[in-house]
């Protein structure tokens, strides 16, 4: 009797252990920042989107041509990208059938109201699709936001976390362009 005790507290403290060290490797090493892309956005809303890790780098690039402006960034943990958004700027919204194909394909996805005056917006659990006025810079600010990696759950409560960074991030770069609406 006494080896099958022994055996169960040393079956407990492995147990403990190896409970103990799979969270310390849980942890986040570097900061959340307080901007993607230079627009501000509160931590609260940017950290469910980003994993453990080490490093988090920011990769920025612009094109343009055929009278549309792309911004690109990319946010990166330890090699991986992990946040990916594309902001173009335009003088028309996006046509119907991009709505419809939004909501059709993006994985736990339905028509979301920001609360932003001027914009409609899609957002799935991975991926979210925004066009909003930008009266003062360009008619219109596309969106384009997609979440890789399984830090969201994809689910309607992985869809509101990325609705909820949407919202924050649309505000940042509404606001660091000066839209008037």
């Amino acid at each position: 009797m006494k080896t099958g005790n022994r055996s169960r507290t040393v079956l407990a403290v492995v147990g403990v252990s190896m409970a103990l060290t799979s969270c310390g490797q849980a942890e986040r090493d570097y900061a959340v920042p307080e901007k993607v892309c230079g627009a501000a956005v509160e931590e609260s809303a940017l950290a469910p989107l980003l994993p453990p890790g080490e490093k988090l780098k920011e990769s920025e690039r612009e094109s343009s041509g055929f009278g549309t402006t792309h911004h690109y960034c990319s946010l990166i943990v330890d090699r991986s990208e992990v946040v990916s958004i594309d902001v173009r700027t335009s003088d028309r919204t996006l046509a119907p059938e991009d709505w419809t194909t939004a909501v059709a394909s993006y994985p736990h996805s339905a028509e979301a109201d920001l609360g932003i005056s001027g914009a409609r917006a899609v957002v799935g659990s991975h991926r979210a699709l925004v066009s909003a006025q930008c009266q003062g810079r360009s008619p219109y600010l596309t969106f384009d936001i997609w979440e890789f990696g399984d830090t969201v759950e994809a689910s309607e409560k992985g869809a509101k976390i990325l609705q909820t960074f949407t919202k924050e991030y649309v505000l940042g770069v509404k606001k660091k362009l000066e839209c008037t609406v």
